[in-house]
Formats: structure tokens, sequence, C-alpha cells
């Protein structure tokens, strides 16, 4: 459950007992398998003409979180909108990660991630077109995954490590989206295919 929630979030499904490896973007595609698809709310189909076709959709229980007195928060969630994303939004240009204002990015200041010890990790989401967003900042019930689309589907949500512009990790570490193997690997096939390479791949689920 994540710190400070008010009621109780999904139950965890069973980890992934695999080691963190190196990606490796010949490895096969794992099948888009969703456990919690009677747990989501309901979602447009994808664009067909959307990069990335594997999405999910918000846990239902976070229905209506960023409206004031929901049922889930003491207070409301911060739902961007399209201009207010772009703030969150990273690039790539010769094998490293910038920020949206050119600077290496970096997530050894983020010490408020949820998952995985919370230090030295950021969250960040993959929208289908393959735009990925991020942040060093993650409060219970104020920032979380679903505000960077503002709660709708997305292609792939977890907690990314990089320093210095050089991506280390990525996971599916979010209990907004309880994203697939099948999405982490599409946002590590997109990074792979900008140019990014020996980075980690933890399947594992927290």
């Amino acid at each position: 459950m994540l710190p400070g929630a008010t009621t109780a979030g999904p139950a965890p499904s069973q980890a992934v007992h695999e080691a963190p490896q190196i990606w490796n973007p010949a490895n096969p595609p794992t099948p888009h398998v969703d456990p919690f698809e009677d747990k989501r709310l309901s979602s447009t189909a994808v664009p067909p003409t959307a990069k990335f076709q594997h999405n999910v959709a918000l846990f239902a229980e976070y229905d209506g979180e960023h409206l004031q007195g929901n049922k889930t928060w003491a207070t409301s969630v911060t739902y961007l909108n399209a201009e207010q994303r772009q703030q969150f939004k990273l690039t790539v240009k010769d094998g490293k990660i910038f920020d949206a204002e050119g600077k290496p990015f970096d997530t050894r200041n983020g010490k408020t991630a949820c998952f995985g010890g919370g230090a030295g990790k950021a969250i960040f989401v993959m929208d289908h077109d393959g735009n990925l967003y991020a942040s060093n900042y993650h409060a219970p019930g104020k920032f979380h995954h679903s505000s960077f689309l503002a709660g709708q589907p997305v292609a792939g949500a977890g907690e990314i490590t990089v320093h210095n512009g050089e991506i280390q990790s990525l996971t599916r570490n979010s209990g907004h989206y309880r994203p697939s193997a099948a999405q982490l690997e599409q946002v590590a096939h997109n990074l792979s295919s900008q140019g990014l390479s020996n980075f980690v791949v933890d399947q594992k689920i927290q």
C-alpha cells in the first residue's frame, strides 16, 4: 500500500522472481497479460496510429482523486493539462536523457518515490505515442503517476534511475496503474530505439 493512503490499495500481484538484467532489445517480446483488467476504469480504444498498443487504464479506486473531497485521499491529486505536462517531458539526444530545460536528467535528488526505498528514483509514465514524462517529486495524495496524463491510460509507468543523463534502470512499480511486463518492455524498446543502452530492466514489482 502506498504510504499515506487513506484507503487500502489493490492487493499486489505476485512478484516476478527474475534478477534485474541488462536490457537486450533482441529478447522475444513478453505477451501482454493484464490480471487487473476487472479493477480498472473502462477506457477508449488505442488509436490504430498509436506507436504503442499495450495500454492500461487507471485503477477504478482512484477515479476522481483529483477532485476536492474525493473518497481516496484527504487531499486532491494534481492532474496536469497538456501544457503543464511539458515541464516534465524527457527527450533523448546523443545517448542521454534530458529534461524540459535541456539539462541532463538526474534522479539522485529524487527523495519521495514510494517504491524501492525512494531515494535516487523518479516516477515516470509513457503515453501511447512514446512520449516520456518523469518527476523526482512523488507525494501520496498530491502527485502520482496519474498526474502526468490526468488519469488517462498509459503505455508504461514505473520508476526510472538516471545519473547525469545516463539511464541506469527501469521498473514497473506503480500502484495507480500496475503495468504489465510487456509494457515495461515497450518503454525499454522505445529508449533503446533512440540509442540508449546498457540499462537494467527490473521486472520485479513491489
